[in-house]
């Protein structure tokens, strides 16, 4: 089996350009033929009531993030909470599944409440 450890981004995106959070976790991916296996921990650094409330928002509202790696690879995934506090388990997002109409009018009204809070009406970075 193949595998890898290192640091990745969870990322949160209520639209191709509108990213509403990002999180580092320290990965460990295992891959033996076409199966792999993901579980990911947050930090290293502690994370702030504000990052926890806002992670457990949006998983709420969607558990679909994009997983990044720092060389620029990415891939959707699936996000699962373990027993740990912090621990994760990603799975590989089927395009089967898709959001409901409830998740994705929320995310658009968050969305546009996150753009008229931001001074100038900013914006967020690209995606990609």
């Amino acid at each position: 089996m193949d595998s890898f450890q290192g640091t990745a981004t969870l990322d949160w995106w209520a639209n191709g350009s509108l990213r509403l959070g990002g999180y580092e976790v320290q990965v460990t991916v295992g891959v033996a033929g076409d199966e792999w296996a993901c579980e990911a921990a947050f930090g290293p650094e502690p994370r702030s009531d504000e990052d926890r409330e806002g992670f457990d928002f949006l998983m709420d509202l969607d558990p679909v993030f994009t997983l990044r790696f720092d060389e620029g690879s990415e891939i959707l995934v699936n996000v699962r909470r373990t027993g740990d506090a912090g621990r994760l388990v990603l799975t590989a997002f089927e395009a089967s599944e898709s959001l409901s109409s409830e998740a994705l009018t929320m995310a658009a009204e968050v969305g546009a409440a996150l753009r008229a809070a931001r001074p100038g009406g900013g914006s967020a970075a690209p995606r990609g």
